[in-house]
């Protein structure tokens, strides 16, 4: 009797992301005359498995060839055969978001996502979450807030691949700054050549601190600081 080789079939080609768990199925594989006493997985990424259906997971991005050898009972020299696919393991797109750290409240702000990449293919859906219960579509968008606070903005990028790494989010932090409140003090009446004391230690900023101080005294004259003196030499009335 002449035996006759068994015929291997690993499955059909896949695609998939990176640690997703993948099922190899050889049922379909058979044997005309006999049995199929063993199967053999190569999965091409070092790693080995033995069985009818096998669990396996890539820990990295890439094309792997998978090969199916199965045998059968009559232990003679047809007794193998062999089949093979390919794996492709998806790598997750980068998001990157280019925007101010820093504007003020009514300011029109872009936020940009043109730096994301895709390492094998493209991006194909930009969803944004701006942090103030907006959202928005799209490579770049503009927003202005209405309220000063912080607000971390929320960028996700997909591949279109359906799989289990084809989204992938990134964040920043917006502040949005709330003006200082300027308070040059009281009105007064001084005679020409007396030192007059300007204090703006009454101002005020909510959000930070303020950290420059700067006098127009209204006669041609300025000066910088928290507190600082000055004296009119002529009679008139100057606005500071």
């Amino acid at each position: 009797m002449v035996n006759e080789s068994p015929v291997a079939e690993a499955g059909k080609d896949c695609l998939v992301g990176v640690n997703e768990v993948i099922t190899f199925d050889g049922s379909l594989s058979k044997d005309p005359d006999g049995v199929i006493s063993s199967y053999r997985w190569d999965f091409g990424d070092g790693e080995t498995g033995e069985g009818v259906q096998v669990r396996h997971r890539y820990q990295a991005a890439g094309r792997y060839e998978v090969i199916l050898e199965v045998t059968d009972n009559a232990n003679v020299s047809n007794s193998t055969a062999t089949d093979r696919l390919t794996v492709t393991v998806n790598e997750a797109p980068k998001p990157v978001i280019v925007t101010k750290g820093a504007v003020c409240a009514g300011e029109e702000v872009v936020l940009s996502a043109k730096g994301s990449t895709d390492a094998d293919g493209e991006i194909v859906e930009y969803l944004w979450d701006i942090g103030d219960g907006t959202r928005g579509e799209g490579e770049e968008v503009y927003h202005v807030y209405g309220s000063p606070g912080r607000y971390e903005v929320v960028l996700e990028v997909d591949d279109g691949r359906e799989v289990s790494n084809s989204r992938a989010q990134t964040s920043v932090i917006i502040t949005v700054n709330a003006p200082p409140i300027a308070d040059a003090g009281f009105d007064r009446i001084v005679s020409p050549g007396e030192e007059v004391l300007f204090k703006g230690s009454a101002s005020m900023d909510e959000d930070g601190s303020i950290v420059k101080f700067s006098w127009d005294f209204g006669d041609g004259s300025e000066a910088e600081g928290e507190q600082v003196t000055h004296c009119y030499q002529t009679p008139g009335e100057y606005l500071v």
